[in-house]
């Protein structure tokens, strides 16, 4: 019998995983919308205003995932359609590849003709050569002109992918993005009471509570450390607790991943203003809320005390402090642009702390 060629073993490889699909997928408030829009794409590819879907989001946050669950779920449901998931490194060096063997009318057939679904993971790589992002240009655009569906998957924004061309950045952007961020602890948790389950783990709350408290890189952290604590229960012949947790993960990185200066630096860019000018005697009012807002939050995810947190800000006493804090409380209840920011800016001391 004749052994496939490389093309028809390309035509018939989707390289999915079956374990990823939505059902496994455990949604958080820092991915509902990446996930509520993966699975709008699934189950009506090529929508208008969804084409392409541009999936966004730090490395081990679940990218992965969901973009090889929208290809199982449009595998289950139309099983007529090609679909091609790759990373694109693979598709970088098939693409060299095939220069270099003077096959390009085979790889454009593989990528235009042979797919319906393009799925790409870690396209953040297409900074690299003009030869390869000419082909990926041509592919999506043939794939949006036949209204075939295209999602990708990048750990930075289209704007931040430094080397790409600009006729693909505005390509991506053309469509929807939706970006995951990194899960607070309450998703954390309910993500680890999720596998633990599968592996058919009896972890007590306070043990999964521990882990999740301490894991606030990405989810892939997450797993990792629950699996060194399973191992170690099995090759020890132990139960898992608390004790042989903290004993297993003592090593882990628990310390607190943000300063003073770090949320100085964050309020003054969301507020447009300059660090300088936030510890200065300056009380124009867009300064004086971006003080306020910051002095609330290092008192908040710091704990420092009123002394130094007044230090931090040009040496202001600390009745100028806790009057800041107690107006931010007041207008959080009244003011919802000031909730507004408040809340942005705790999103992303959430993503540099993960609590």
């Amino acid at each position: 019998m004749r052994a496939p060629s490389f093309e028809e073993k390309n035509a018939r490889r989707d390289f999915l995983n079956p374990e990823y699909v939505f059902s496994s997928f455990v949604v958080g408030r820092n991915n509902e919308f990446a996930h509520a829009a993966s699975f709008r794409v699934a189950e009506q590819p090529g929508a208008d205003g969804y084409n392409p879907l541009f999936i966004c989001g730090p490395t081990g946050m679940g990218k992965t995932h969901l973009l090889q669950a929208v290809g199982n779920h449009i595998r289950m449901a139309n099983p007529h359609l090609r679909i091609c998931y790759i990373s694109a490194e693979r598709f970088l060096n098939d693409c060299i590849s095939s220069i270099r063997r003077k096959e390009m009318d085979k790889f454009r057939v593989r990528y235009r003709e042979q797919c319906d679904i393009l799925l790409m993971d870690d396209i953040q790589v297409f900074g690299r050569g003009e030869a390869v992002q000419e082909e990926f240009f041509h592919t999506l655009n043939d794939s949006f002109e036949k209204g075939r569906q295209v999602v990708v998957a990048s750990d930075r924004m289209p704007k931040d992918i430094k080397g790409l061309e600009d006729r693909i950045r505005t390509r991506l952007e053309w469509g929807l993005i939706a970006d995951i961020q990194m899960p607070d602890i309450e998703t954390r948790v309910a993500i680890l009471r999720y596998k633990a389950e599968r592996r058919e783990m009896r972890i007590s709350d306070d043990v999964v509570s521990y882990i999740a408290r301490i894991s606030k890189r990405s989810i892939r952290e997450l797993e990792g450390n629950l699996n060194k604590v399973k191992m170690f229960s099995e090759l020890q012949g132990l139960s898992i607790d608390l004790d042989l947790a903290k004993r297993v993960l003592a090593t882990h990185d628990d310390t607190a991943t943000i300063t003073v200066e770090d949320v100085q630096r964050l309020a003054a860019d969301h507020f447009r203003v300059r660090i300088v000018d936030l510890k200065s005697q300056n009380r124009s009012k867009p300064l004086v809320v971006a003080r306020q807002v910051a002095m609330y939050l290092i008192k908040k995810y710091l704990g420092k005390s009123l002394v130094e947190i007044g230090r931090a800000f040009g040496g202001k006493d600390h009745t100028t402090v806790i009057n800041a804090i107690k107006r931010i409380e007041s207008q959080l209840q009244k003011d919802s642009d000031l909730k507004k920011d408040v809340e942005e800016l705790q999103d992303r001391i959430h993503n540099l702390t993960g609590v």
